[in-house]
């Protein structure tokens, strides 16, 4: 692009942005983190919508409601989510919850200064297939 100019970044797997991260719809999703900075950080899946399967409590006669999306405690943003955990430099952390929806979503640091530094990435959730088609060429 420009010669002779050089812009330190921070990656995920060395790459800025992060790699590509592919899910089938359905899958439980397991995101390792180790932080290898010299200061904390966390991972944030940026897009996901707050998703909630109702039932009907016949005896109680009132509805409730149960979260199938990602867990606060896998939300990774610490500041607002107290139960997501910051990780600390040297430690690693894993993040696990289902692709229920599908679509493209990007993740990144949580922490605003390590963005634009480099640490973001999308993210596809890609749908099921219950049949595959043949084709002939």
């Amino acid at each position: 692009m420009l010669e002779e100019v050089t812009i330190n970044g921070l990656g995920y797997n060395g790459s800025i942005p992060g790699p590509l991260l592919l899910f089938r719809q359905g899958e439980n999703i397991q995101i390792e983190l180790e932080n290898r900075l010299d200061k904390k950080t966390a991972l944030h899946v940026h897009g996901l919508s707050k998703h909630f399967k109702t039932f009907q409590n016949i005896s109680k006669h009132f509805k409730t409601f149960q979260n199938i999306s990602k867990p606060v405690s896998q939300d990774g943003v610490p500041e607002t989510e107290p139960e997501t955990p910051f990780i600390r430099p040297g430690q690693s952390y894993t993040y696990q919850f289902n692709a229920w929806q599908t679509g493209t979503f990007f993740y990144h640091a949580s922490d605003a200064s390590q963005i634009p530094q480099g640490l973001m990435g999308l993210l596809l959730f890609y749908q099921m297939m219950f049949h595959m088609n043949k084709f002939h060429i």
